[in-house]
């Protein structure tokens, strides 16, 4: 018999009618027309719903910059370009978990809370999205400034130092030279079916 794609040592019930996945009855899912679907699928979905909830908020954000930046000093337009993001983050952030959550209730999972979610659903994106929206939170109270390492978040932002799923294994992360300012990079990003997987300091969660 078929095995599930995400759980080798489980039998496939069911295919996802979306990418023709073979998945478990732990891992099915249901689209907005009933349709079953794997967790990649439902998480790519809900990337996308919750970035068009936020892009006209972006874009105001950066007219309203735009128009207001010569009058601020340098410091002033960083913090506000950290605010924007870090909100932007919060809602994208809480716009998976709503997606998330209504589709595990659906296919009779118990209620959980947002961390054991993140090891329930088999894929580090939210999670990375959820580690980013504490870093952006350390920038928002530190004048603008990330942490030099995911250590740097414990025990004020994050309760110990973030592992990839139930891996134990640490994501990377550093500081870099630009704009972007630092990189959360998924390691070995294709045992979860993504070319790459990372977040960068402009705040969006970029996947192949």
């Amino acid at each position: 018999m078929t095995r599930c794609f995400f759980h080798p040592n489980e039998d496939a019930l069911y295919e996802c009618t979306s990418c023709g996945k073979p998945i478990c009855g732990q891992c099915m899912r249901f689209d907005e027309e009933d349709k079953v679907i794997c967790p990649a699928c439902t998480l790519e979905s809900a990337v996308e719903i919750a970035d068009d909830d936020t892009r006209e908020y972006l874009e105001l954000r950066h007219r309203k910059a735009d128009d207001t930046k010569k009058k601020k000093t340098k410091l002033e337009a960083a913090l506000e370009v950290i605010n924007g993001w870090y909100i932007v983050l919060i809602l994208l952030l809480l716009g998976t978990l709503i997606y998330m959550n209504h589709y595990i209730d659906r296919a009779g999972l118990p209620a959980v809370n947002e961390l054991k979610r993140f090891k329930q659903m088999g894929d580090p994106s939210l999670q990375m999205t959820y580690i980013a929206s504490k870093i952006f939170l350390y920038a928002n109270e530190n004048d603008g400034q990330f942490p030099k390492e995911l250590k740097g978040l414990v025990p004020k932002y994050l309760p110990e130092p973030p592992t990839i799923l139930d891996t134990g294994e640490p994501y990377v992360y550093s500081l870099i030279e630009g704009e972007e300012q630092f990189i959360l990079n998924l390691p070995r990003a294709d045992r979860y079916n993504y070319r790459r997987l990372f977040i960068m300091g402009d705040g969006v969660l970029k996947l192949e």
